[in-house]
């Protein structure tokens, strides 16, 4: 099965540059700037805790939140899911927002830099 996987750069607090791909359906993978495997992960739904399948879970889009070393990741029945872009040890939501009325498509996100 061909998988599609968009690549995006997130900069750690410890100043060690990563990258993550993450495919439509649902699986969230963080490179070093080596492009050495860090980490892979399956997003869930919150229901969903415990089964090895994410049924149903297409990713729609993920923006980096640098300032604050979140990953936002946009899924089709309808939440959005918050990981933590610092630690590789252990990969799970850190928020998640859930039962939105309408699939989130998009996500977008925008910080003052610190001056």
């Amino acid at each position: 099965m061909l998988q599609s996987f968009s690549l995006s750069q997130v900069s750690a607090r410890d100043n060690v540059g990563r990258y993550v791909a993450a495919s439509r359906d649902g699986e969230l993978r963080f490179f070093s700037t080596y492009m050495d495997l860090l980490a892979t992960c399956r997003v869930q739904h919150p229901g969903q805790h415990g089964t090895s399948a994410s049924v149903g879970v297409w990713v729609t889009d993920v923006v980096c939140m640098l300032n604050v070393g979140l990953l936002a990741v946009a899924c089709t029945p309808g939440f959005i899911a918050f990981y933590s872009a610092v630690s590789m040890s252990l990969i799970r939501p850190v928020v998640v927002i859930d039962k939105l009325e309408i699939c989130p498509s998009s996500v977008d996100y925008w910080s003052v830099p610190a001056i």
